[in-house]
């Protein structure tokens, strides 16, 4: 799921009808249990994606210390070859472009459960925000 649906779904559930507020009190469990669902599918992926640069990163650090094997022999070595231990993480790893796509990857899908939170305190905050419309209805009606 991409983050601009997440965040267009939010934007029509999160509207408020004053005129049908037992209604949206009422849709309160359904847009919890929507986002929760959204937000468990997408932090198993953000889990999915570390684990995979996690082995990405051990894949790079063998191929720049101590060379190309059957599965990374593709992957290009830096022009003088293999390199020191120490400079294949600090420098080489850091700045390779599989890793550094793989980190982008995951930070988009970690901005994707911070929404999802953020939506979930929302939508657990809606009872309160409906009970004060609804108080506030009452008291400038006149009773």
């Amino acid at each position: 799921m991409q983050l601009e649906t997440i965040l267009n779904e939010w934007e029509v559930d999160s509207k408020i009808d004053i005129t049908q507020l037992e209604i949206n009190q009422q849709d309160i469990t359904k847009l919890h249990v929507k986002y929760l669902r959204y937000r468990g599918h997408e932090n198993l992926k953000l889990k999915k994606l570390q684990a995979q640069l996690r082995a990405l990163k051990l894949q790079k650090y063998e191929h720049y210390t101590e060379g190309p094997s059957k599965e990374t022999q593709h992957w290009h070595l830096p022009a003088r070859g293999k390199i020191l231990k120490s400079d294949a993480k600090e420098w080489y790893i850091e700045a390779d472009n599989d890793v550094n796509t793989k980190q982008l990857e995951i930070d988009y899908a970690q901005e994707k459960v911070e929404t999802l939170d953020s939506i979930i305190r929302m939508v657990h905050n809606r009872h309160y925000l409906l009970s004060n419309i609804h108080e506030r209805i009452k008291w400038t009606g006149g009773g």
